[in-house]
């Protein structure tokens, strides 16, 4: 009876890591970046980013996309919280919340997920078919950026816009950019809208 506690407490400890987030769920250095969501790391193979959604790489934006996360990522350790739920996407890709190492460990306020789209070069996606919350890692005004940015803009645009303009309400939330200040959206080669003005 003495035997089985030690792997009853082991059980238990394992079951309520799986409750909760677990960001060191896997370490590996990013050995390639193929755009500004998907990277392959070294013994796990490719992984795209949960929840968070990049331009294509024929677009300007997509390639400005991907050397974000060059700049971030490429030959750096990073830390996987996996999903628990499919693990894989249906083009094999592991599906992750990814944090940059700090001195072994998992930097939990670098949330590589949470940069790229507070850069401006992805939006909030919130895929049902995942274990993840994007609210667990992200504020939640933030999930809804027309009312969370100070000026949003389309990655088929070059136009940026006050939230309540009538053009910013039409951008698909697959397009939407965030900007949190006019010289923001101004040094990433966007204009004022003319229709609503912004500074």
């Amino acid at each position: 009876m003495r035997q089985l506690q030690p792997a009853a407490v082991l059980v238990v400890v394992i079951l309520m890591g799986c409750v909760t987030s677990a960001p060191d769920e896997f370490r590996g250095t990013v050995i390639k970046v193929v755009d500004g969501d998907t990277f392959d790391v070294d013994g796990l193979g490719r992984v795209r980013l949960a929840d968070v959604d990049c331009p294509e790489m024929d677009t300007e934006a997509g390639r400005a996309a991907a050397n974000y996360t060059i700049s971030w990522l490429f030959g750096r350790t990073v830390w996987l919280d996996i999903d628990d739920l499919r693990g894989r996407d249906d083009y094999g890709r592991w599906i992750c919340v990814v944090y940059l190492d700090d001195n072994g460990s998992p930097n939990q306020e670098m949330n590589f997920n949470r940069m790229i789209v507070d850069s401006g070069h992805a939006v909030v996606r919130d895929f049902k078919d995942n274990e993840f919350n994007p609210a667990e890692w992200w504020n939640l005004s933030s999930i809804q950026p027309v009312g969370g940015c100070a000026y949003v803009g389309s990655v088929k645009s070059s136009k940026y816009h006050y939230p309540d303009c009538e053009w910013a309400r039409k951008i698909s939330p697959s397009n939407l950019i965030c900007f949190s200040s006019s010289s923001e959206a101004r040094s990433k080669g966007y204009t004022p809208c003319r229709v609503c003005k912004p500074p």
